[in-house]
């Protein structure tokens, strides 16, 4: 595939611009953002990042080349956070392989291509990928049959239904299986509805009551005074139901700027890489806001209690309105989780294992008032989670280890 040139639009709120062009310089092995056109008044280009952090992408009319980290292949992080990986990028480089393409022979800025319009966030790429078309239908009756697709994808075995879930992926990123489907207020299949993500089981052996799970912490969430998108478990006939949820990067048929911690402080995702102090710096440098600094800390006062290790950089985000004010997006992924020698991705306090001294120090340490309700008011919802995992049916044996493990459960 020669070189190519990308047009990156900004597609915000209805307003729909070309910003610049990416290209990919193939001695240096590192993308190349150049703002279009050169000369354009930057008090009208729309701020990819917030301001005063390193990528600087709107400090100057010309960005100069990306350096070549070695986890974005030379991509620039706010850039990186359109790729698919995990799941996505499984579908994209079966597609590759099946049109005889070596999906190791395209650069980071060609596989933007194969994202298109279907990328998270408000930013979008042309020329699309032709190999990508769009084949959305209606699928709520065959969710099952699409999450079996999945699991055959998973194990190397080929799909008829390719093509129709490199599209209803759109560049989702994570280990599971996913689709985008829109759903009206009631839940129900409808062309004019908001859009959904409908996740899937990562493989045969994972527990059938993986969305179960992820529903039943979000409720939690909720109750722990965290936003979270709105959720609902579909109906499934092989599983106890498949976790949805609404996505927060569009209103209607607008879609609205995000970028993931991953893409802010051009950290991986793959290895712990970033502290809960460096997260917590960079909403507060991001947003000024006192508030959200608030909600960041009961965001990690609920990941360290409930064991959601999986609290790496690409699941905590920021957003942007209107106005180009930042915040942070509704708290998403969230389960119980397990991680790398039983540690938190992020870690507190210099530990992968910080307890509720380690949240309480935190909390003082920004000014948040009264940390110790916080981590109490945590500890009541969590209580009620054996319940309610009950309820859902979730097996004995299971639901024992998971209350054996999660700390705000415990009596320290």
């Amino acid at each position: 595939m020669s070189n190519k040139i990308l047009s990156v639009e900004w597609n915000a709120f209805g307003q729909k611009t070309v910003i610049g062009k990416l290209t990919w310089d193939r001695c240096k092995r590192r993308a190349v953002f150049t703002y279009c056109p050169a000369d354009k008044d930057m008090c009208s280009v729309p701020r990819l990042v917030p301001d005063g952090f390193k990528p600087g992408h709107t400090a100057r009319p010309q960005l100069a080349s990306g350096r070549a980290f070695e986890y974005f292949h030379g991509l620039h992080g706010v850039f990186n956070d359109s790729l698919p990986d995990g799941w996505g990028q499984l579908l994209v480089d079966r597609l590759l392989r099946r049109e005889g393409t070596l999906p190791e022979s395209l650069t980071p800025v060609e596989r933007l291509m194969y994202v298109g319009e279907n990328g998270p966030g408000a930013l979008t790429y042309r020329p699309t990928s032709p190999l990508v078309e769009d084949s959305r239908k209606p699928v709520l009756d065959e969710l099952d049959r699409l999450a079996a697709e999945s699991v055959d994808i998973l194990n190397g075995q080929p799909s008829k239904m390719l093509d129709r879930l490199v599209t209803m992926n759109g560049s989702s990123s994570g280990a599971r299986p996913k689709v985008n489907i829109r759903l009206d207020d009631q839940g129900h299949l409808s062309e004019d509805g908001g859009v959904w993500l409908v996740k899937f089981s990562s493989m045969n052996a994972d527990n059938r009551f993986t969305g179960a799970l992820e529903n039943i912490y979000a409720h939690l969430q909720r109750e722990a005074g965290i936003r979270v998108a709105d959720t609902r478990l579909l109906e499934s006939d092989t599983s106890a139901g498949w976790f949805a949820t609404r996505r927060f990067d569009r209103e209607g048929e607008q879609r609205l700027h995000v970028i993931t911690m991953s893409g802010l402080l051009e950290a991986t995702h793959r290895l712990p890489s970033v502290s809960y102090e460096d997260m917590m710096e960079a909403v507060i440098r991001s947003t000024n806001s006192s508030a959200e600094a608030a909600e960041f800390f009961r965001r990690a006062v609920f990941n360290v209690l409930a064991h959601n290790h999986d609290d790496h950089v690409k699941n905590h985000a920021l957003m942007q309105d209107r106005e180009g004010n930042w915040s942070l997006t509704p708290s998403y992924d969230v389960t119980f989780s397990t991680s790398f020698g039983n540690e938190h991705m992020a870690d507190l306090n210099n530990k992968g294992r910080p307890g509720v001294k380690d949240l309480i120090e935190f909390g003082n340490r920004y000014d948040i008032q009264r940390p110790e309700l916080v981590v109490e008011r945590t500890r009541d919802v969590l209580s009620t989670f054996p319940a309610m995992a009950r309820e859902t049916g979730v097996p004995g044996e299971d639901l024992s280890l998971m209350v054996r493990n999660i700390p705000g459960l415990g009596k320290g």
